[in-house]
């Protein structure tokens, strides 16, 4: 991947330009994974929380989905 292609998702995720190149949480996060995608590696996309879940149950499922990636 060339520095220019980097540069062209980069702008195509940011959400405003000024002396430098602002991203919303959600922006750096999608300029990320599409950084990885375009270098073929695979993302993790994480679920929905089920509403009441606890912070237990959220890394349980994380970590099962790491496992799961990794192809443990």
């Amino acid at each position: 991947m060339t520095d220019e292609e980097i540069q062209e998702i980069m702008y195509m995720h940011a959400n405003c330009f000024t002396n430098y190149i602002c991203f919303s949480d959600q922006g750096v996060l999608d300029f990320a994974r599409a950084i990885l995608d375009q270098a073929g590696y695979k993302t993790l996309v994480p679920e929905p929380e089920p509403i009441g879940a606890s912070y237990a149950d959220a890394m349980w499922r994380f970590s099962e989905s790491v496992n799961k990636l990794q192809g443990a």
